[in-house]
This record gives structure tokens, sequence and C-alpha cells, in this order.
């Protein structure tokens, strides 16, 4: 995993259409998963964005530069994470937020501007939003929407996000990052970044 941007996929900033970033566990018995640092090249995933079932991972800020998830985003069932420091700068999800079953996570702050920038403009966020189930201070909404302060730093760079129609029409692919093992799988054709 650590090779995703450097070596794997050298030179990939936007996963396309129909690639979906799964992170989870591959019940092993073997957890060593603890950041996603090797993928810090990524700036759009235009599918999904799930992050599941991986016991060691403690960090996510390898996401820091994602700015847009095209689909969902799932952050479910991850024992040791305890922040979503990593995806502070997103600004932007075309479907559903889910951050559910995470022990230890405590602090959801990350999400509190985009959800008041979704109170005002419902296509920030153009799904649901279920937050449940997690440690003490990220138990709903409420709680995220308390956090101090809520707003984007002043000097977070606002940037153009592509629509899907410009991502363009690919192949259904996904990309399985398993306990640092990173394959791309497409359905028909090779997916390319």
């Amino acid at each position: 995993m650590d090779d995703f941007c450097t070596t794997t996929y050298s030179g990939c900033t936007i996963l396309p259409a129909g690639v979906n970033l799964f992170i989870m566990d591959d019940n092993d018995g073997i957890d060593n998963l603890t950041n996603l640092n090797g993928l810090n090249c990524l700036t759009y995933i235009a599918g999904n964005l799930i992050i599941d079932s991986n016991d060691m991972l403690n960090d996510i800020a390898g996401l820091e530069n994602v700015l847009s998830i095209g689909i969902s985003v799932s952050i479910l069932n991850n024992q040791m994470l305890s922040n979503l420091t990593g995806l502070n700068n997103v600004i932007s999800i075309g479907g559903d937020l889910d951050i559910l079953f995470n022990d230890m996570l405590t602090d959801c702050c990350v999400f509190c501007a985009l959800l008041t920038e979704d109170a005002s403009d419902p296509t920030v966020i153009a799904g649901g939003v279920t937050i449940q189930n997690n440690n003490t201070g990220c138990q709903s909404q409420a709680d995220i929407e308390s956090c101090s302060p809520c707003a984007r730093p002043v000097d977070q760079e606002t940037t153009a996000i592509p629509t899907m129609g410009e991502w363009g029409l690919m192949s259904l692919g996904i990309i399985f990052l398993i306990l640092g093992v990173v394959s791309l799988s497409p359905v028909g054709r090779n997916v390319q970044c």
C-alpha cells in the first residue's frame, strides 16, 4: 500500500467513475494496516470510499488531499480509529455519509464544516447522513455540528470539482486495499487512473 502513489499507480490522482476504493481487513488474523499514507496522491474518488473492519487502522491522514468523493463515504467497524483527520479537505460527497461502529472514534469534527455547508446547500452531501454507535463525541450529526470552531481554514484553496460527466464513463472496477495490498479489479476491461 505504501507504494500506491509512487510505484503501483504512479501519477494517479483521480480514481475514475466506476472505481470504488475499499480499504478493509482480509480477516487473515494478521492486522497490520495502521495508516493510509500511501494514498496521499489521490484528490478525487469518483466512486465510493469504504473504510471497513480494519482492527489496527489508527490514522487516515493519507487521504488529506482528497477533495471530493463521487458517491458515498462509509467508515465502519475500525476498532482503533480515533479521529477522521485526513478527510478534512473534502468539500463534496455525491451520496451518503455513514460513520458507524468505530469503538475508539471520538473526533469527527473534520466533517463539521461540510455538514454546515450541506445545511444551506443539500448538494454538498447528496445523500443521507448516518452517524451512530461510535464513541462519545462522534455519536450523531449533532455531536459533529457542536464542534468548535466549525469552519474551513481560511487558507484552504477551492478547486473546481469535475462533474461525473467530466470524469468520463469507464467500465466498472474496484480497487481493493487489503492490509497493505492494492489491487485493481476491473470488470470488463482495464481501468486506468
